[in-house]
């Protein structure tokens, strides 16, 4: 994690990079939730996690086109919504 200094505020970066593998996606996507509620003075507002996640959220940023698996989707759609 890298925090950077704004102002009065501290942003916090977290580069990820998931497994092309569906199963450890998940596994990935838990742990890496488990270890964010274990930061507890960052802010959800002042993080931002990027990187690689090899899935995309919606069909159309797919390509080439091609049927999507719901199971890191669906695990990504419950963890972000979830506040700290």
């Amino acid at each position: 994690m890298l925090s950077l200094k704004y102002g009065e505020q501290t942003l916090n970066m977290v580069n990820v990079y998931m497994p092309n593998d569906k199963t450890q996606q998940k596994e990935a996507i838990i742990n890496l939730e488990k270890a964010l509620k274990k930061e507890t003075k960052i802010k959800e507002q002042e993080l931002i996690i990027l990187g690689d996640w090899n899935f995309v959220e919606d069909q159309i940023d797919r390509s080439p086109n091609m049927p999507m698996t719901e199971r890191s989707t669906e695990k990504w759609r419950n963890s972000k919504h979830h506040s700290t």
